[in-house]
Protein backbone atom coordinates (compact mmCIF):
# COMPACT_ATOMS: atom_id res chain seq x y z
CA UNK A 1 0.00 0.00 0.00
CA UNK A 2 2.91 2.59 0.32
CA UNK A 3 4.42 1.90 -2.81
CA UNK A 4 0.69 2.48 -4.27
CA UNK A 5 0.28 5.89 -2.15
CA UNK A 6 3.94 7.20 -3.32
CA UNK A 7 3.14 6.09 -7.10
CA UNK A 8 -0.01 8.23 -6.71
CA UNK A 9 1.31 11.21 -4.53
CA UNK A 10 4.44 11.31 -7.67
CA UNK A 11 1.25 11.25 -10.35
CA UNK A 12 -0.55 14.33 -8.71
CA UNK A 13 2.65 15.91 -8.11
CA UNK A 14 3.15 16.24 -12.02
CA UNK A 15 -0.16 18.51 -11.47
CA UNK A 16 1.58 21.36 -9.39
CA UNK A 17 4.86 21.05 -9.79
CA UNK A 18 5.17 24.73 -10.55
CA UNK A 19 4.34 25.63 -7.16
CA UNK A 20 6.92 26.74 -4.60
CA UNK A 21 8.00 24.47 -2.03
CA UNK A 22 7.74 24.45 1.88
CA UNK A 23 8.74 23.35 5.06
CA UNK A 24 5.37 23.28 6.33
CA UNK A 25 4.45 20.40 4.08
CA UNK A 26 1.58 22.26 1.82
CA UNK A 27 -1.31 20.71 -0.08
CA UNK A 28 -3.18 23.35 -2.23
CA UNK A 29 -5.86 22.05 -5.20
CA UNK A 30 -4.47 21.20 -8.69
CA UNK A 31 -2.96 24.37 -10.18
CA UNK A 32 -2.53 26.34 -7.35
CA UNK A 33 0.24 27.81 -5.25
CA UNK A 34 0.66 29.08 -2.48
CA UNK A 35 3.91 30.94 -0.58
CA UNK A 36 4.97 30.80 3.15
CA UNK A 37 6.38 34.23 4.15
CA UNK A 38 7.03 33.29 7.65
CA UNK A 39 7.24 30.53 10.28
CA UNK A 40 7.87 31.12 13.70
CA UNK A 41 8.41 27.68 16.55
CA UNK A 42 8.64 28.34 20.09
CA UNK A 43 9.77 25.43 21.94
CA UNK A 44 9.06 24.21 25.49
CA UNK A 45 10.70 21.38 26.57
CA UNK A 46 11.28 20.08 29.89
CA UNK A 47 13.73 17.27 30.81
CA UNK A 48 12.36 15.74 33.81
CA UNK A 49 9.05 14.85 31.95
CA UNK A 50 10.24 14.26 28.60
CA UNK A 51 7.84 16.34 27.22
CA UNK A 52 7.78 18.84 24.50
CA UNK A 53 5.22 21.32 23.65
CA UNK A 54 5.98 23.75 20.11
CA UNK A 55 3.74 26.65 19.60
CA UNK A 56 3.71 27.15 15.45
CA UNK A 57 2.68 30.13 13.63
CA UNK A 58 3.04 30.22 9.73
CA UNK A 59 2.31 32.96 7.58
CA UNK A 60 0.95 33.17 4.24
CA UNK A 61 0.37 35.27 1.06
CA UNK A 62 -2.86 36.34 1.12
CA UNK A 63 -4.91 33.94 -0.67
CA UNK A 64 -8.46 33.37 -2.11
CA UNK A 65 -8.98 29.28 -1.98
CA UNK A 66 -8.42 26.81 0.99
CA UNK A 67 -5.60 24.42 0.83
CA UNK A 68 -3.64 21.95 3.51
CA UNK A 69 -0.91 22.63 5.66
CA UNK A 70 0.66 19.10 6.87
CA UNK A 71 2.98 19.08 9.94
CA UNK A 72 5.13 16.01 10.98
CA UNK A 73 5.38 14.88 14.22
CA UNK A 74 7.57 12.29 16.09
CA UNK A 75 4.86 10.60 17.44
CA UNK A 76 1.14 10.24 19.59
CA UNK A 77 0.89 14.38 19.88
CA UNK A 78 -1.97 16.42 21.73
CA UNK A 79 -3.07 19.28 19.43
CA UNK A 80 -4.34 22.84 20.13
CA UNK A 81 -5.53 25.96 18.46
CA UNK A 82 -4.83 28.87 20.36
CA UNK A 83 -6.03 32.69 19.76
CA UNK A 84 -3.44 35.14 18.85
CA UNK A 85 -2.42 36.36 22.60
CA UNK A 86 -0.61 33.45 23.13
CA UNK A 87 1.68 34.40 19.91
CA UNK A 88 1.79 38.10 20.83
CA UNK A 89 3.17 37.25 24.17
CA UNK A 90 5.94 35.04 23.33
CA UNK A 91 6.65 37.50 20.25
CA UNK A 92 7.00 40.62 23.10
CA UNK A 93 9.82 38.61 25.12
CA UNK A 94 11.79 37.41 22.01
CA UNK A 95 11.07 40.71 19.74
CA UNK A 96 11.01 43.75 22.15
CA UNK A 97 8.95 46.34 20.69
CA UNK A 98 10.25 50.40 21.70
CA UNK A 99 8.30 53.47 21.86
CA UNK A 100 5.94 54.51 20.13
CA UNK A 101 6.76 57.72 17.82
CA UNK A 102 3.68 59.73 16.88
CA UNK A 103 3.89 61.74 13.53
CA UNK A 104 1.02 64.20 11.70
CA UNK A 105 0.48 63.71 7.95
CA UNK A 106 -1.10 66.28 6.47
CA UNK A 107 -2.84 65.06 3.08
CA UNK A 108 -4.63 67.89 0.79
CA UNK A 109 -7.65 66.56 -1.20
CA UNK A 110 -10.20 67.04 -3.61
CA UNK A 111 -14.06 67.19 -2.28
CA UNK A 112 -14.59 65.72 -6.02
CA UNK A 113 -12.52 63.12 -4.85
CA UNK A 114 -13.48 62.18 -1.16
CA UNK A 115 -16.76 63.25 0.31
CA UNK A 116 -15.82 62.48 3.74
CA UNK A 117 -12.83 64.34 5.59
CA UNK A 118 -11.91 63.64 9.46
CA UNK A 119 -12.48 65.96 11.81
CA UNK A 120 -9.26 64.13 13.80
CA UNK A 121 -6.29 62.33 12.58
CA UNK A 122 -6.72 59.36 11.67
CA UNK A 123 -3.59 56.74 12.83
CA UNK A 124 -2.20 54.53 10.67
CA UNK A 125 -1.93 50.98 12.28
CA UNK A 126 1.18 49.98 13.68
CA UNK A 127 0.71 46.41 14.91
CA UNK A 128 3.35 44.65 12.68
CA UNK A 129 1.29 44.11 9.85
CA UNK A 130 -1.22 42.72 11.58
CA UNK A 131 -4.14 45.23 10.63
CA UNK A 132 -3.55 44.68 6.92
CA UNK A 133 -4.05 40.83 7.27
CA UNK A 134 -6.42 37.93 7.86
CA UNK A 135 -6.53 34.95 9.92
CA UNK A 136 -7.10 31.69 8.39
CA UNK A 137 -10.28 29.80 10.31
CA UNK A 138 -8.92 25.90 10.40
CA UNK A 139 -9.42 22.13 11.29
CA UNK A 140 -7.21 19.87 12.14
CA UNK A 141 -6.94 15.98 11.85
CA UNK A 142 -4.80 13.33 13.24
CA UNK A 143 -3.77 11.85 9.81
CA UNK A 144 -0.97 8.97 11.42
CA UNK A 145 2.12 7.10 10.46
CA UNK A 146 -0.24 4.89 7.69
CA UNK A 147 -0.46 6.37 4.47
CA UNK A 148 -4.15 5.45 3.95
CA UNK A 149 -5.49 8.23 6.07
CA UNK A 150 -3.45 10.68 4.40
CA UNK A 151 -4.44 9.80 1.00
CA UNK A 152 -7.89 9.66 1.69
CA UNK A 153 -7.81 13.06 3.28
CA UNK A 154 -5.93 14.59 0.14
CA UNK A 155 -8.63 13.35 -2.55
CA UNK A 156 -11.32 14.03 -0.13
CA UNK A 157 -10.29 17.58 -0.35
CA UNK A 158 -8.91 17.87 -3.61
CA UNK A 159 -5.31 18.02 -2.52
CA UNK A 160 -2.07 17.48 -4.59
CA UNK A 161 1.50 16.84 -3.36
CA UNK A 162 4.72 17.67 -5.20
CA UNK A 163 7.20 14.24 -5.73
CA UNK A 164 9.31 15.84 -3.19
CA UNK A 165 6.78 16.60 -0.95
CA UNK A 166 5.72 12.90 -1.17
CA UNK A 167 9.13 11.55 -0.75
CA UNK A 168 10.07 13.20 2.20
CA UNK A 169 7.03 12.18 3.98
CA UNK A 170 8.00 8.55 2.88
CA UNK A 171 11.05 9.57 4.77
CA UNK A 172 9.85 10.64 7.79
CA UNK A 173 7.15 7.64 8.10
CA UNK A 174 10.42 5.30 8.22
CA UNK A 175 11.54 7.09 11.00
CA UNK A 176 8.53 6.60 12.78
CA UNK A 177 6.49 10.18 12.10
CA UNK A 178 3.27 10.67 12.26
CA UNK A 179 0.95 13.81 10.39
CA UNK A 180 -1.70 16.41 11.68
CA UNK A 181 -3.51 17.72 8.73
CA UNK A 182 -4.70 21.16 8.95
CA UNK A 183 -7.35 22.93 6.03
CA UNK A 184 -6.81 26.27 6.36
CA UNK A 185 -9.86 28.48 4.84
CA UNK A 186 -9.45 32.50 4.12
CA UNK A 187 -11.69 34.74 5.63
CA UNK A 188 -14.51 35.86 3.31
CA UNK A 189 -14.24 38.38 0.79
CA UNK A 190 -12.23 39.50 -1.82
CA UNK A 191 -9.01 38.48 -2.43
CA UNK A 192 -6.46 41.34 -0.94
CA UNK A 193 -2.76 41.61 -2.69
CA UNK A 194 -0.09 41.73 -1.07
CA UNK A 195 -1.29 41.44 2.22
CA UNK A 196 -0.66 38.65 5.07
CA UNK A 197 -2.47 35.10 5.86
CA UNK A 198 -2.24 33.96 9.24
CA UNK A 199 -2.59 30.52 10.01
CA UNK A 200 -3.81 29.28 13.42
CA UNK A 201 -1.22 28.98 16.49
CA UNK A 202 -0.82 26.02 17.57
CA UNK A 203 0.50 24.37 19.95
CA UNK A 204 1.61 20.45 19.37
CA UNK A 205 2.68 18.53 22.61
CA UNK A 206 4.40 14.98 22.21
CA UNK A 207 7.29 13.21 24.44
CA UNK A 208 10.82 13.88 23.64
CA UNK A 209 14.36 13.22 24.03
CA UNK A 210 15.52 16.37 23.19
CA UNK A 211 14.30 19.57 21.85
CA UNK A 212 13.69 18.61 17.91
CA UNK A 213 11.01 19.97 15.21
CA UNK A 214 11.07 19.12 11.24
CA UNK A 215 12.06 22.27 9.42
CA UNK A 216 13.11 20.59 6.04
CA UNK A 217 12.38 22.65 2.89
CA UNK A 218 11.77 19.42 0.25
CA UNK A 219 12.85 20.83 -3.50
CA UNK A 220 10.10 19.75 -6.23
CA UNK A 221 12.13 17.31 -8.68
CA UNK A 222 11.73 19.44 -11.95
CA UNK A 223 13.76 22.29 -10.37
CA UNK A 224 17.43 22.46 -10.20
CA UNK A 225 18.78 22.56 -6.58
CA UNK A 226 20.32 26.30 -7.54
CA UNK A 227 16.40 27.31 -7.67
CA UNK A 228 15.92 26.38 -4.07
CA UNK A 229 14.84 28.78 -2.00
CA UNK A 230 16.69 29.85 1.13
CA UNK A 231 14.52 30.95 3.53
CA UNK A 232 14.25 30.23 7.13
CA UNK A 233 12.82 29.34 10.18
CA UNK A 234 13.00 31.06 13.64
CA UNK A 235 13.01 28.42 16.23
CA UNK A 236 12.97 29.45 20.22
CA UNK A 237 13.83 26.82 23.31
CA UNK A 238 12.96 27.10 26.22
CA UNK A 239 14.73 24.76 28.39
CA UNK A 240 16.94 24.33 31.63
CA UNK A 241 19.93 25.26 29.93
CA UNK A 242 21.06 26.83 26.69
CA UNK A 243 20.53 24.70 23.99
CA UNK A 244 22.62 24.82 20.42
CA UNK A 245 20.86 22.94 17.18
CA UNK A 246 23.64 19.79 16.14
CA UNK A 247 25.92 19.65 13.48
CA UNK A 248 29.20 21.85 12.37
CA UNK A 249 29.34 25.31 13.03
CA UNK A 250 26.40 26.26 14.55
CA UNK A 251 25.07 29.78 14.39
CA UNK A 252 25.43 32.35 17.39
CA UNK A 253 21.88 32.77 18.47
CA UNK A 254 19.96 36.01 18.46
CA UNK A 255 18.42 35.45 21.72
CA UNK A 256 19.63 34.15 24.85
CA UNK A 257 18.60 34.79 28.11
CA UNK A 258 17.43 33.43 31.67
CA UNK A 259 14.01 32.97 32.15
CA UNK A 260 13.32 32.85 35.46
CA UNK A 261 9.83 31.47 36.70
CA UNK A 262 8.39 34.87 38.02
CA UNK A 263 8.77 36.21 34.46
CA UNK A 264 7.38 32.54 33.03
CA UNK A 265 4.21 32.67 35.50
CA UNK A 266 3.55 36.42 33.97
CA UNK A 267 3.78 35.89 30.85
CA UNK A 268 1.78 32.33 31.52
CA UNK A 269 -0.95 34.85 32.99
CA UNK A 270 -0.91 37.34 30.38
CA UNK A 271 -1.22 34.39 27.62
CA UNK A 272 -4.27 32.57 29.43
CA UNK A 273 -4.05 28.86 28.58
CA UNK A 274 -1.00 27.50 28.19
CA UNK A 275 0.10 24.15 26.58
CA UNK A 276 3.52 23.85 28.10
CA UNK A 277 4.04 21.84 31.74
CA UNK A 278 7.53 23.73 32.53
CA UNK A 279 7.10 25.49 36.01
CA UNK A 280 11.09 26.42 36.80
CA UNK A 281 13.57 28.66 36.23
CA UNK A 282 15.05 28.05 32.66
CA UNK A 283 16.76 29.67 29.64
CA UNK A 284 15.34 30.78 26.72
CA UNK A 285 17.66 30.29 23.17
CA UNK A 286 16.60 31.64 19.78
CA UNK A 287 17.57 31.37 16.49
CA UNK A 288 16.91 31.79 12.74
CA UNK A 289 17.99 28.51 11.15
CA UNK A 290 18.07 27.05 7.69
CA UNK A 291 15.79 24.57 6.38
CA UNK A 292 18.29 21.98 5.55
CA UNK A 293 18.17 18.56 5.31
CA UNK A 294 21.03 17.59 7.50
CA UNK A 295 19.42 14.54 9.87
CA UNK A 296 16.33 13.56 7.46
CA UNK A 297 15.43 17.54 7.63
CA UNK A 298 15.03 17.54 11.13
CA UNK A 299 16.62 20.17 13.43
CA UNK A 300 17.86 18.65 16.58
CA UNK A 301 19.19 20.50 20.03
CA UNK A 302 21.39 19.77 22.51
CA UNK A 303 23.05 21.33 25.75
CA UNK A 304 25.56 23.85 25.19
CA UNK A 305 27.34 26.17 27.76
CA UNK A 306 25.02 29.44 28.79
CA UNK A 307 25.61 32.06 25.86
CA UNK A 308 26.33 35.80 27.01
CA UNK A 309 22.91 37.83 27.85
CA UNK A 310 21.87 38.75 24.19
CA UNK A 311 18.19 40.07 23.44
CA UNK A 312 17.21 42.23 19.99
CA UNK A 313 17.11 45.58 20.26
CA UNK A 314 13.96 46.92 20.79
CA UNK A 315 12.74 48.39 17.24
CA UNK A 316 10.31 51.55 17.98
CA UNK A 317 7.10 51.99 16.29
CA UNK A 318 5.84 55.09 14.12
CA UNK A 319 1.79 55.98 14.70
CA UNK A 320 1.34 58.15 11.99
CA UNK A 321 -1.69 60.72 12.13
CA UNK A 322 -3.24 61.53 8.77
CA UNK A 323 -5.22 64.88 8.46
CA UNK A 324 -7.06 64.98 5.16
CA UNK A 325 -7.41 69.13 3.70
CA UNK A 326 -9.67 69.81 1.60
CA UNK A 327 -8.69 71.81 -1.67
CA UNK A 328 -12.13 73.51 -2.06
CA UNK A 329 -11.82 74.29 1.90
CA UNK A 330 -8.80 76.18 1.49
CA UNK A 331 -9.95 77.78 -1.65
CA UNK A 332 -13.50 79.05 -0.01
CA UNK A 333 -11.02 80.43 2.97
CA UNK A 334 -8.89 82.03 0.45
CA UNK A 335 -12.07 83.50 -0.96
CA UNK A 336 -13.46 84.81 2.56
CA UNK A 337 -10.06 86.13 3.41
CA UNK A 338 -9.85 88.78 0.48
CA UNK A 339 -13.66 89.56 0.68
CA UNK A 340 -13.04 90.47 4.21
CA UNK A 341 -9.92 92.53 3.39
CA UNK A 342 -12.11 94.33 0.94
CA UNK A 343 -14.76 95.17 3.20
CA UNK A 344 -12.35 96.51 5.57
CA UNK A 345 -10.28 98.57 1.81
CA UNK A 346 -13.77 100.29 1.40
CA UNK A 347 -14.95 100.76 4.70
CA UNK A 348 -11.55 102.98 5.38
CA UNK A 349 -11.95 104.30 2.21
CA UNK A 350 -15.41 105.79 3.17
CA UNK A 351 -13.84 107.05 6.69
CA UNK A 352 -11.80 108.86 5.15
CA UNK A 353 -14.10 110.34 3.04
CA UNK A 354 -16.16 111.33 5.72
CA UNK A 355 -13.12 112.78 7.65
CA UNK A 356 -11.68 114.50 4.54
Amino acid sequence: MSVRFYIIGLALGLLVSTQAAHAAIIATPPGKTVSVVEEKVFIVFDPLTGVQSSIVRHGFEETAFAFGLLIPVPGPTKVQQHSSRLRRVIERRLHPQGKTRRALDIDFVSWLASCAVPMVGDPVTDDGGEAKSGSARAQHLSLGNAPEPLHDWLLSNGFTLSPAQTAWIEELRGQGWSFIGFILRPPAGEHRVGTLLYGPVISLTHPATEPLYAAYEPPFALFDEAERSTSTVEISVLSEWSVVPLGESPPAPFYADTFPLKQLIRRRNQAGRVPWSFRRDGTLTGYELPRSAADGGILRFRRTTPFPPRRPAALSKERAYVIEVPLEGLALLAIGLLTGLGRLRRRSGRKSSLLG
